[in-house]
């Protein structure tokens, strides 16, 4: 599993344990096949991991600076607009994908896809879904810098993957099983993560809910509907695909805006489009 870069050393250190463990657990319980397929969809998640990596590079500083001269409204507003926009990158990003999964293999492997490669890759996707949601508490938590029993905390629950999976996997499930175990890991996670935030900052959790979990659930069941309407109705294609990615682009940027925005942040994309508009 991957960390992204806005993450510290701990971090980095608690996923590459993971990674590494899983990776040998896969080759003591499955052949080259899973383990290609697995690769395979590590490849999608390294791809798309760069962009939230942006996202926690450009906030990063606005959210230490705020902290630092006591600015807290201003760092929880900030906090909750990442959160909102990491998930909204990841989701944007990953619907078409998700959607068209099978025939981007076909094309990009030319038709020799390993079993299992889209099961991994969709799961992988959900759970980096997931995972946006924690990297802004992160961010938050080193903005405060009491950072040393969230990060062993957190760091236990990282590596507690890796017994389950083992035995899971030793009672004999399917491979795809250690991913339904990753994303239980984050599902934990987030909870845990937003307590442990809670001990060092004052939010509200009630705030969080309804800035930032509402409406990226509301978000996440709305966006897909029209995608998948038209990923149902043409036979596949080139034109399908392209069709797919472009009604999901353009259908998550409204959704985005009236579901995933706040009204300060509307306003501020009212005001960029009307400076495009005068300079056209």
């Amino acid at each position: 599993m991957l960390a992204f870069s806005g993450w510290n050393v701990f971090d980095s250190f608690a996923y590459t344990m993971q990674g590494q463990g899983l990776n040998m657990l896969m080759n003591v319980f499955f052949g080259p096949v899973v383990n290609a397929a697995r690769g395979v969809a590590y490849q999608v998640q390294a791809a798309l991991s760069g962009f939230t990596e942006n996202i926690a590079v450009a906030f990063k500083p606005q959210l230490v600076e705020s902290y630092a001269k006591n600015e807290f409204e201003r760092t929880k507003n900030l906090m909750f607009c990442m959160s909102r926009l990491c998930y909204l990158m990841v989701f944007v990003l990953s619907l078409p994908i998700s959607i068209e999964i099978e025939y981007i293999l076909n094309m990009w492997l030319g038709g020799e896809v390993p079993e299992y490669t889209s099961i991994f890759t969709n799961l992988i996707l959900l759970n980096m879904l997931l995972g946006s949601l924690n990297l802004p508490i992160s961010q938050a938590i080193q903005a405060v810098g009491k950072i040393r029993i969230y990060q062993t905390v957190r760091s236990v629950i990282v590596i507690s993957a890796l017994p389950v999976s083992w035995l899971i996997l030793a009672d004999g499930t399917p491979a795809y099983m250690v991913f339904v175990v990753l994303i239980i890991v984050n599902l934990i996670n987030q909870p845990v993560s937003m307590f442990l935030l809670r001990k060092v900052f004052n939010y509200s959790y009630l705030d969080y809910y309804r800035k930032v979990l509402l409406p990226c659930l509301l978000f996440s069941l709305i966006t897909p509907l029209i995608p998948f309407v038209i990923h149902s109705l043409m036979g596949e294609s080139w034109g399908r695909l392209a069709i797919v990615g472009i009604i999901s682009i353009l259908f998550s940027a409204g959704a985005a805006y009236f579901i995933i925005l706040s009204k300060d942040e509307q306003y501020l994309v009212k005001v960029f489009v009307e400076k495009v508009k005068n300079k056209l």
